[in-house]
């Protein structure tokens, strides 16, 4: 993610990368400190979208930015399959 970032930041685009970083930081509020399951699942989702819609827009500057991020949608859909079968 860091790496995506600084080929990103070289294009100015990092709103998308910023709003699914604060989801992030909301996501483990809600799961783990409120204990909010449901919340949390329906953040992920919202969350989900947003780093797709990151890795799409990292992608249309820098393709490796992009592919990048391949990894962490994967690793976030792991995380999204654990809350679910909580």
């Amino acid at each position: 993610m860091g790496y995506a970032k600084y080929r990103a930041e070289l294009q100015k685009i990092l709103t998308p990368y910023e709003l699914q970083l604060g989801l992030n930081y909301i996501c483990s509020f809600l799961f783990f400190k409120w204990n909010l399951r449901g919340t949390a699942l329906i953040e992920m989702t919202a969350l989900f979208a947003k780093i797709s819609l990151t890795a799409y827009e990292f992608y249309k500057v820098d393709k490796v930015a992009g592919k990048l991020l391949i990894p962490y949608m994967g690793w976030f859909s792991f995380t999204w399959t654990l809350n679910y079968s909580i």
